[in-house]
């Protein structure tokens, strides 16, 4: 509602200012601005780049014209007084009830089951085994031997002599002469160049972690045992005599002890280095000289031979005849026996066995009750309030463009003390 308010008195003074300028241009008495831009960027009728509107004079009064000729001046401020909130923290105390819980004891009653246990008599059925003898049959298998012919095939081995030719190799020797190279042994003496490890011994300094032994006072507990007379009471209650008792007790004891404390010092180490050197040397060399000869070789060969021979041969000659073999059979024959059965007999018979029951006892118990009673209390809670303050701040007025045109004012559409 403010807002509007003051947007609406700006709007008046500016159409005000307006109605009673000069129609010359310079009787604005503004100064150029390069925040307004010039008109003719503008639609006419509409606001520039700092919200003013360009307005040309008519017959009818003023109207919006579109041929600027100049920026708008700079904005002028005012100084006003505005009133603002800020929240303030403040502490307040405030009563309330809460439940306190009061603790009471009661009596009640619980009813418990006991165990309790009693004889009572029970029938049961037992098996008891009983043994007798019975007759049965059985089939059992005799075997039976008797002796059958049978016609039978078997082979007789024969003996015969017969011819055969075969084939065999008959090795000749003979020389022949062959060209042969022969590799011959011959030293010689070369130089080589070979690496060598000489040992150098340098000193140098390390850093080494020796331990040095302190002595340090330690105050512990002993248990130390001493004798204290203590007067005993007699059995008759009348008569009271004084006995020796050993009591043990824990006495504080210093004693010195030796800690090792690390100590770091550099000591001078003899270094030994392997170092590489290349050497010149000689060796001795065998090497192989070919050379050629000629010399005499035997020969062996082999020459194919055809020959002819005799050797026995065995042949099978098949034999008919007629043996006697042995045959089994199996005769089966019934036969009547004896065995023992085990039959099971049922019996009834009464017994005694322990029965647990429960029985029901009534107890009386006490048990904590907690009740709710109600109590007022005050407390200091902190509240947060809005705080009214004045401050004085810069608020921008309505300007003009001083270089728009004879007769051509701009109007600033938007408020011109800043509440927008």
């Amino acid at each position: 509602m403010v807002r509007s308010v003051w947007r609406t008195v700006g709007v008046l003074a500016a159409l005000g200012a307006c109605l009673a300028v000069s129609t010359s241009a310079e009787a604005f008495g503004g100064r150029r601005s390069s925040s307004c831009a010039p008109c003719s960027s503008v639609i006419t009728g509409s606001t520039c780049a700092t919200g003013f509107v360009c307005a040309t004079p008519s017959n009818e009064g003023w109207s919006a014209s579109s041929t600027p000729s100049a920026t708008a001046a700079a904005p002028q401020t005012v100084e006003r007084v505005v009133t603002r909130y800020r929240p303030v923290t403040k502490e307040r105390e405030i009563t309330q009830t809460v439940c306190e819980r009061v603790a009471r004891e009661e009596q009640y009653t619980y009813t418990v089951c006991v165990p309790a246990t009693e004889t009572r008599k029970q029938k049961v059925y037992t098996c008891r085994p009983e043994t007798k003898t019975e007759e049965f049959q059985y089939t059992v298998c005799i075997p039976v031997h008797s002796t059958k012919k049978q016609t039978v095939t078997t082979y007789k081995p024969v003996m015969t002599t017969e011819e055969y030719t075969f084939n065999v190799c008959v090795p000749q020797s003979e020389t022949r002469r062959q060209t042969i190279t022969r590799y011959k042994k011959v030293m010689t003496t070369e130089e080589c160049t070979f690496n060598v490890c000489v040992p150098e011994t340098v000193m140098e300094t390390r850093r080494v972690t020796t331990y040095r032994c302190e002595p340090e006072t330690v105050t512990c507990q002993v248990p130390v045992c001493k004798t204290v007379p203590v007067t005993v009471t007699c059995a008759d209650g009348c008569t009271t005599r004084t006995v020796c008792q050993r009591v043990v007790e824990m006495q504080p004891v210093t004693r010195t002890v030796m800690r090792s404390v690390p100590v770091q010092k550099e000591v001078q180490v003899p270094v030994t280095r392997w170092k590489t050197e290349a050497r010149k040397g000689t060796r001795p060399v065998c090497k192989l000289v070919p050379e050629t000869c000629e010399v005499d070789v035997p020969v062996c060969t082999y020459r194919t031979e055809q020959r002819k021979g005799v050797r026995q041969v065995c042949k099978m000659v098949p034999e008919t005849r007629e043996v006697e073999v042995p045959v089994c059979t199996w005769k089966t024959e019934t036969r009547t026996g004896t065995r023992q059965v085990c039959n099971m007999v049922r019996e009834e018979k009464e017994i005694e066995v322990q029965v647990c029951v429960w029985k029901t006892e009534q107890k009386t118990g006490t048990r904590t009750v907690y009740d709710l009673k109600p109590k007022t209390m005050t407390r200091t809670v902190q509240v947060t309030e809005w705080e009214a303050y004045t401050e004085t701040v810069q608020v921008p007025v309505c300007g003009s463009c001083n270089d728009c045109g004879p007769r051509r004012i701009r109007v600033r559409l938007s408020s011109c003390c800043g509440c927008n």
